[in-house]
């Protein structure tokens, strides 16, 4: 018994990769709307946030008071009550079967990220656990900052030990600022300027000394010559 022959057929058929491959850069593409539309909703809400606790008039308020930090209370509506590591922005795609989601740990770090941007400024969120469940409350916000405005030259005059002076231009040396602050003696007498052991050209810069205390006399002077009225 012979077998049978069927002739060759050709039967048009899509090619199953280039399938996939178009499917897979849909899902890809699905995914890429969900990210971008969690990630504005987590700066529109990070705004929010921002906004409505006033943090810049706190630090305004603060750094006018001469104070280093503030601490800001979160309003009841924003201090959570969660396991800190569920959803707090979540998105899905049925279609594509795709879940994007942003917890709500990922917010706080976005919020310090705002907050705590600039090399000066530091800070922390507090969080608070419930006993010992998961469930944790943020409290309140800390923002400290360096002190940007140096620490005044003390001159150290005869007839004032500790006469402060911050208004200083970055060129400005010794002598130039005596000049314009008329502490040049009438008589001529050169005055000498030492910190510590080290004695201070009067051509020197006054910016370095920020911070200091220097020691300003007539020249030979003697501070064990004194005058028995």
């Amino acid at each position: 018994m012979s077998g049978v022959l069927f002739p060759k057929v050709d039967v048009s058929v899509s090619s199953f990769v280039e399938i996939i491959k178009k499917e897979q850069k849909r899902r890809e593409d699905c995914r890429k709307r969900l990210e971008e539309k969690a990630e504005f909703m987590l700066k529109k809400r990070l705004e929010k946030t921002i906004r409505a606790h006033k943090f810049e008039k706190a630090v305004r308020k603060s750094a006018k008071q001469g104070k280093n930090a503030v601490e800001i209370p979160l309003k009841k509506g924003y201090r959570f009550s969660c396991d800190m590591s569920s959803p707090y922005i979540e998105l899905s795609d049925k279609k594509f079967d795709i879940h994007v989601s942003i917890s709500h740990n990922q917010f706080l770090e976005a919020l310090e990220q705002s907050l705590y941007e600039e090399k000066q400024i530091e800070g922390k969120i507090f969080v608070e656990n419930e006993g010992d469940s998961r469930i944790s409350i943020v409290s309140s916000i800390l923002i400290e900052w360096e002190d940007l405005q140096p620490l005044p030259v003390t001159l150290d005059f005869l007839w004032d030990s500790g006469f402060k002076i911050s208004d200083v231009d970055q060129k400005e040396s010794f002598s130039d600022l005596f000049k314009r602050k008329g502490f040049v003696p009438r008589d001529g007498t050169r005055l000498i300027i030492t910190s510590g052991r080290q004695r201070i050209r009067m051509n020197q810069k006054v910016k370095p000394f920020f911070g200091k205390t220097l020691i300003v006399r007539p020249e030979n002077y003697d501070e064990l010559d004194v005058v028995d009225l």
